[in-house]
């Protein structure tokens, strides 16, 4: 072996894998889902999410956010779409908890979390790669 090989595909029990097309594949469709719900126009502002779209967020995207446990706090009552307070512009989703209490959440940060959790060793490098921070150029 010349040492230059591809460090994206590792032997996996006798399989070649191609991790980062694996993550990819692994994050995409919730990507693409959660743009879904928030640009595609279904909600407005405030609305509640489906049961469908909240149960899918609930057990795909939350668990993985790194302050999940602080968010839900009290519990949570609904999921919603709005606007984010810092970043007028921004529309995310927010939990409503059972306290009556709005907190916003990052589906960015679900997804990093997502990564890092189910693959460890290459989400560093995967993130670096894939996540680059948006500039804002204007003065």
């Amino acid at each position: 072996m010349d040492g230059g090989g591809d460090d994206e595909a590792v032997k996996d029990g006798g399989e070649w894998v191609d991790w980062e097309n694996q993550i990819l594949e692994d994050t995409v469709p919730l990507v693409g889902f959660v743009r879904m719900i928030l640009h595609s126009g279904k909600y407005e502002s405030g609305d509640r999410l489906s049961p469908e779209h909240e149960k899918m967020i609930l057990e795909r995207l939350l668990p993985y956010h790194p302050e999940s446990q602080k968010k839900i706090g009290c519990g949570i009552d609904y999921l919603t779409v709005g606007y984010h307070p810092d970043f007028e512009n921004s529309r995310c989703l927010f939990i409503k908890r059972t306290d009556g209490e709005s907190i916003d959440f990052s589906y960015w940060k679900c997804i990093k979390g997502l990564i890092r959790t189910n693959y460890p060793l290459y989400a560093d490098t995967f993130i670096l790669r894939h996540f680059r921070r948006r500039r804002n150029n204007r003065q």
